[in-house]
């Protein structure tokens, strides 16, 4: 009888690297962070897809600046969703919201970025 193939060897399991992005949505030293004027604002406007891919559980994070007038600029998605669609429905839920601009150690409003998590959960 022929040998037994020897064992084919064990994968040695090799974890995704986190995502690693700073969270740079905190006020310089005595000063404040934005904030939202209307606290639902994103979520009331965000609009998926019903088509979307979104795991559940999923977390997608973006990162945007808050200018002096408390509009969003310079949007940035840190680790894309598997799905494009859902980034621009973010930045769009996003662009219709005002913020209070953060402020600076003297209390002067201040140009800061917010990075921001978004959980999906069970559709």
């Amino acid at each position: 009888a022929p040998a037994p193939a020897p064992p084919a060897p064990t994968p040695t399991p090799q974890a995704a690297p986190p995502p690693v992005a700073p969270d740079l949505s905190h006020a310089a030293e005595g000063g404040t962070k934005p904030r939202l004027l209307e606290a639902t604002c994103i979520s009331d406007h965000l609009r998926l897809p019903r088509d979307a891919q979104v795991d559940q559980g999923e977390v997608i994070r973006v990162r945007f600046e808050v200018g002096l007038d408390g509009q969003p600029a310079a949007f940035t998605l840190l680790g894309p969703p598997r799905d494009d669609r859902v980034g621009s429905s973010i930045w769009s839920a996003i662009q219709r919201c005002r913020f209070t601009p953060g402020t600076d150690s003297k209390g002067a409003p201040a140009v800061q970025w917010v990075v921001m998590p978004f959980r999906f959960g069970a559709r």
